[in-house]
Formats: structure tokens, C-alpha cells, sequence
């Protein structure tokens, strides 16, 4: 269901020309067209960081020199984008049919919901390069770990291998070498492989200095259908003080998150269970949240990239469902309201068909979605609240988990909602780093309670 009705969208807007990506460029595949100039500047001695004239953007290549390289080995130009695009698109499909295990049709939905959505679809549209990395991680986190008969110091030194590639790629990916700790092998191979791999990275970095620094100066900083220390600073605060604000607020996360980690253990222990039937979903999910802790302190990324957020679905679900099953049978239960939120985001706001409504029509709609949304929440949390003996109760890990689904949805759908209702930005900013919060509790929390069995490998 979810592989058909994603390839129906891109053949309706690759090859129909029906806009359902919303904010989709003029050509399709115009990340790979960045590409296959760049190799073609290359090629009549044009230097692509300085000037790319090809490009039909006049865009600056902004990808490491590796990429120039692998374009050169194949002799990639412009004639092959769309055959590469097409392939891309359709590996990233079987990726996702083979990454989500969907026992229950409601499950399936929830994932339906967040792969048509504007970052994913987005994300395919343009071919961009995040598509392999996304690839990579998946066969890292999800695929490896359900080989069998593979030793596992040996598939221990394929998941460093995998990290120091995608590096080589596109450099954020080293925030993932802290994986490597979990791996179910000896603490000497354990510190080797991280040594090793540390060694290789570090090398790589000092090597290309001056292509990074490039890169950087070419890469631009969004603030429109972006995620980023910075994008809601740009709401409050002038140009000049939004860096100092924004590092200063990381700064003081981090020993928050810190300190919470040191003082807090019991209670960060029943927001974050490690035993079965979460604990096959751990590394993805770690992955996951890894990335996007890492983008967003490092600075604004487009929000395509919020594409490796699907690595955290199924630790989530698999939390909505474990206590779901507790609820009595229910209408209102918290995965229902839940999964009603997820699917009218996806039918309003997930494609461009709707782009002919007027701006005023697009405002009244935003402002009836924010008051469903908050009923919605607030119907999903209530289960969670009980009175006993005049006192009210609340059951902090369920509520945790839907707050963590609910901030994780609002980043693949509220930047379409921030365009016409403005005060939107402010609850996608506070959400942004509501989940850089959980995220950075999350993972220090599996990263020092392995327990002797690594939740990388069960």
C-alpha cells in the first residue's frame, strides 16, 4: 500500500507534471542536475565550488570532491539524472517496504502518513543525495542486524565501515559513530573499531579543510521549510545576536540533559525502556535522533533531511501500541486520536494539490487544523491522567512517547502550516527543540545501559 501509492505520486508529478510536491523545483531531480554540472564543469576545467556556469541554477557544488570523483568513474552527465532519479526513488521504496514491519492495517497507516509527507516527497522530487545516505543508515541500523550467520565482530566492522562512508559523503553522518559503543562485541574491538574509525574520519576532515570550508560558504542556510538551531531565532531576535542565542541555549541543553542524566536515572529509565518488544527498534531509533540532534546543532538544514526521523517510527509505535493495549476498547483511544491527526495532516497538507485554495482560504484552514490538532492531543493524552482519592496521577511514559510522536509530526508537517498561519513557527520552533531535548536524553540514556546485550543486535 504505502510502496504503490508513493511511486503513483512521483509518476504523477515526474511524469503526469501534476504538482503533489509541495515546493517542488521547476525540473525534476534538480539535486542530481547539481551533480552532473558540476562532474561537467570538471570536465572543460571549470573549478564547480567557484563556478558552476552548467548548473542550470548557477548553483555552487556544495558536496564533498568524493561525489566528483564516483561522477567521473561512471561518467555521469546529464543525459542519465532521470534514469538515476527513477532508480533512486525506487530503492528508497523497497527500503522502506523491507524497513517498517507492519503487522496491524492501523500501523501501516501511521507509516502511510508520514512517508507521503512533505519532506519525504520532497526529498524524492529533488534526487537528492540524502536519499543514499538514508539508504546507508537503514542497511546499518535495520537490515544488518537481521542478517544471520554473520560473525559479529565482522558485522561490527561493517557498521563502522558504513559510518566512515557515509562521512566521506556528506559529513554530518559522523554524529553516528557513538553507535559504534553498542555493538555486541568485546570492549577492546568495541574501542578499536571507534579508534579506527575516529582515526579515518578525523584524516578525511583534515584532508578536504579547504573543499569543507567551500562547501560551507556555498551551503545555504534556510530559514523557510527548514529545521535548525537558528530558524526560530529568525523569528525574535535580530542577525546578529541569533548565533549567540541559539549556541547559548544548546549550551545550556546539554547540561540540562546532562545533569537530568546523572540526577534522574530511575525516572529516564521508565521514559526509555530497552526490554522486549522495544528493543530491535533502539538502534534505528538512535540513528534517528542522532541525526537530527547533530543537523540541528551544527545549523539549518532543508527539511527533506528530516527524512532519517523515519528511522524513530518504530520504537515510537511500538510504545503507542504496548499501551494502547492497555486502554480499554475505545474510539478515543490514544492511537486512534493519534492516527486521525497523522492521516488529516497527510490529506491537507501532505501534497501540492490543494495549492489552488487562495491564501485567505489557506488561513481559515490553518486555524481550524490548530484547533483539531490541540483536541486531538489533548484526547490522546487524557487516558493518562487519573483522579484517585482526590489527587490527580499521570503516567509519565505513555505521555512522554506521545509528545515525543506529536513533536516528531509536527516536524514533517508544520512548515507547510507555518507559510499562511505565522504564530505556527513559534510552535514548530518550541517543538524542534522539545525533540532535541528527548532526543539527547534518549540516546545517553541507551548509550550507558547496555546491560551486557546491546540493543544494536538481539
Amino acid at each position: 500500500m504505502v510502496l504503490g501509492a508513493l511511486l503513483a505520486l512521483m509518476l504523477f508529478q515526474i511524469v503526469f507534471k501534476v504538482n503533489v510536491v509541495y515546493k517542488g523545483m521547476a525540473f525534476p531531480f534538480g539535486d542530481l542536475v547539481g551533480i552532473s554540472s558540476a562532474s561537467e564543469c570538471v570536465r572543460v576545467g571549470l573549478n564547480p565550488y567557484l563556478e558552476n556556469s552548467i548548473d542550470p541554477f548557477g548553483r555552487e557544488f556544495n558536496y564533498p570532491a568524493i561525489w566528483l570523483s564516483l561522477a567521473d568513474l561512471v561518467n555521469f552527465d546529464g543525459k542519465d539524472v532521470m534514469l538515476v532519479g527513477w532508480i533512486l526513488i525506487i530503492l528508497f521504496s523497497l527500503s522502506i517496504a523491507f524497513l517498517f514491519k507492519v503487522k496491524r492495517f492501523k500501523q501501516g497507516l501511521f507509516y502511510l502518513a508520514f512517508i507521503l509527507s512533505p519532506p519525504v516527497l520532497l526529498l524524492l522530487e529533488r534526487g537528492n543525495s540524502d536519499i543514499i545516505l538514508f539508504l546507508l543508515v537503514a542497511l546499518m541500523t535495520v537490515y544488518l542486524p537481521r542478517l544471520c550467520g554473520i560473525p559479529p565482530l565482522m558485522n561490527t566492522y561493517i557498521a563502522a565501515g558504513i559510518i566512515v562512508l557515509a562521512t566521506f559523503l556528506k559529513l554530518y553522518p559522523l554524529v553516528l559513530l557513538p553507535l559504534l559503543i553498542l555493538e555486541p562485541v568485546s570492549l577492546r574491538h568495541r574501542m578499536t573499531v571507534l579508534l579506527v574509525s575516529g582515526i579515518l574520519v578525523a584524516g578525511y576532515l583534515i584532508d578536504s579543510f579547504d573543499i569543507i570550508t567551500l562547501i560551507t560558504q556555498n551551503t545555504p542556510q534556510p530559514l523557510i521549510m527548514a529545521y535548525g538551531k537558528n530558524v526560530l531565532m529568525e523569528k525574535f531576535f535580530s542577525d546578529g545576536t541569533i548565533p549567540l542565542v541559539s549556541n547559548a541555549l544548546i549550551l545550556v541543553a546539554v547540561i540540562g540533559v546532562i545533569v537530568m542524566s546523572l540526577k534522574g536515572k530511575r525516572f529516564i529509565h521508565t521514559l526509555f525502556p530497552t526490554e522486549q518488544p522495544f528493543q530491535e527498534a533502539i538502534l534505528p531509533y538512535m540513528a534517528g535522533a542522532l541525526i537530527f540532534a547533530g543537523t540541528f546543532v551544527l545549523g539549518n538544514n532543508y527539511i527533506y533531511r528530516l527524512v532519517f526521523l523515519l528511522l524513530t517510527l518504530p520504537y515510537l509505535l511500538n510504545q503507542l501500541a504496548y499501551f494502547t493495549a492497555g486502554q480499554k476498547a475505545s474510539r478515543f483511544s490514544s492511537e486512534n486520536a493519534l492516527l486521525v491527526s497523522s492521516l488529516l495532516l497527510m490529506g491537507i497538507y501532505g501534497t501540492g494539490v490543494f495549492d489552488f485554495f487562495s491564501d485567505e482560504t489557506w488561513r481559515i484552514v490553518d486555524w481550524c487544523m490548530v484547533g483539531l490538532l490541540l483536541v486531538l492531543l489533548l484526547l490522546s493524552l487524557y487516558p493518562y491522567f487519573k483522579k484517585e482519592n482526590s489527587k490527580w496521577s499521570v503516567q509519565w511514559l505513555p505521555c512522554i512517547t506521545i509528545l515525543q510522536f506529536w513533536m516528531v509530526l509536527l516536524q514533517f508537517y508544520g512548515y507547510r502550516m507555518g507559510e499562511f498561519f505565522i504564530s505556527w513557527y513559534a510552535v514548530m520552533g518550541l517543538a524542534s527543540w522539545g525533540l532535541l531535548l528527548t532526543f539527547f536524553v534518549a540516546v545517553i540514556h541507551f548509550l550507558t545501559h547496555q546491560r551486557g546485550t546491546s540493543p544494536a543486535r538481539h
